[in-house]
């Protein structure tokens, strides 16, 4: 309990300051158009000259008339559904690796560290602004509980009725938090997409319920995609990007490269990623802490290294090789296209890549060994952890460029 009160504490400072917070910026013309025109008159204005999201500005409508209340509690209200809804998340999982002394509470021992770890990570603006505050973080606490809810629901349903009730609430969910804005509708698909990737890598039996509710919740992102698209004001946006940021609108690549490697600038950060370490380590503390094996499980067991992970990795791999190859130095005449401190970028990810390809190729024979040797279950969880930890002790040395992280 005492452990649980100190997570809770840096999420109590959050809610203080966000308490301090006023109307800023467009804060002003957003909620004052929206209270003086209406849900419906609104949304035709902002998706006619500058947006096609509709549920941030139905969620302006709702809470106009509170005025400048409004920024205030904005985000004491986003971290206590972000908390819950991780906290219902986490219990799941711990119900799976089956630990279940005091699981409600280490649940939200972990749920509070990742709450509080990511939203010391996630940009100012995007948590004390309330006008970003609401399309760009909010509706990420809200698809937390969208995942909770699947995962809850999909080991109790007992009939394609009920089956097909929750998937297709769950699409309606999926299309009404996607609106929030354009950018978290494509955090929200790749998301769902992962999430379906991983069911069919990794689920042999019993995945079609699983398949059903996520696929459900992904097509519903997509007709969200399609509404906001053809909106003419996402047209307007897009004429603007090509001027601010230089790039051809119509470059749907170019625009998602550019959009990656914005978003992964912020990993490099050193004292942001060590407080994502600090969370992994009293994360895995605690779950080594309050495991308890059952007795048919404990040493009867051979560790074997299977396929999908290697097969996941490679293809992640490969998925960052254009972002690698697109650096250029300051003075390509002198360097070359990477300079020298980037070329250890380049090895990295190389040596990720022929490594991760050589365990598939020798995963047959690494298995044997592993089945003979009986310190094979700790070299295998040992070793994962030894290289993160060390790979986490060079950023803290000095910065390190995010393409190699």
């Amino acid at each position: 309990m005492a452990l649980l009160i100190l997570s809770l504490l840096p999420l109590a400072v959050f809610v203080y300051l966000g308490s301090q917070s006023r109307l800023m910026g467009d804060d002003y013309s957003r909620l004052a158009f929206c209270g003086d025109l209406g849900p419906w008159e609104t949304l035709l204005r902002y998706r006619s000259r500058w947006s096609g999201g509709y549920s941030n500005f139905l969620l302006h409508c709702f809470v106009a008339p509170w005025g400048q209340t409004v920024p205030r509690i904005a985000l004491a209200i986003t971290i206590a559904i972000w908390l819950g809804g991780l906290t219902w998340l986490s219990a799941q999982g711990l119900s799976l690796i089956r630990i279940n002394r005091h699981r409600l509470l280490i649940s939200g021992i972990l749920a509070s560290f990742i709450v509080g770890t990511t939203v010391n990570a996630i940009i100012p603006l995007s948590i004390f602004y309330y006008t970003a505050l609401v399309p760009y973080t909010l509706s990420l606490a809200l698809f937390t509980v969208y995942t909770a809810a699947m995962l809850h629901l999909v080991t109790r349903i007992k009939n394609g009725k009920q089956l097909a009730f929750v998937a297709i609430a769950g699409s309606l969910y999926c299309f009404v938090n996607a609106g929030f804005s354009e950018i978290y509708l494509l955090c929200q698909l790749g998301l769902l997409t992962l999430a379906l990737a991983a069911i069919f890598a990794f689920m042999r039996a019993e995945r079609r319920p699983f398949l059903l509710l996520f696929g459900s919740g992904w097509l519903g992102t997509v007709a969200s995609l399609v509404v906001q698209w053809t909106a003419p004001g996402t047209g307007i946006r897009r004429a603007r990007i090509q001027e601010v940021v230089g790039l051809p609108s119509d470059s749907v690549v170019l625009l998602a490269f550019r959009s990656v490697g914005e978003t992964l600038r912020f990993v490099y950060d050193s004292e942001i990623f060590a407080g994502f370490i600090l969370l992994f380590c009293v994360g895995l503390y605690v779950m080594l802490a309050a495991y308890q094996p059952s007795r048919r499980s404990v040493v009867s067991e051979t560790v074997k290294l299977t396929s999908p992970p290697l097969i996941f990795g490679i293809l992640a791999q490969l998925i960052c090789i254009p972002l690698v190859f697109s650096h250029m130095s300051d003075f390509p005449q002198v360097l070359g296209r990477f300079s020298y401190g980037y070329s250890i970028v380049v090895i990295i990810n190389g040596g990720l890549l022929l490594g991760l390809a050589s365990l598939l190729l020798a995963r047959k024979r690494i298995n044997l060994i592993l089945e003979r040797s009986k310190q094979g279950f700790g070299i295998v969880a040992i070793a994962p952890i030894f290289i993160v930890l060390f790979l986490f002790s060079l950023t803290q040395l000095r910065p390190i460029h995010w393409r190699a992280i």
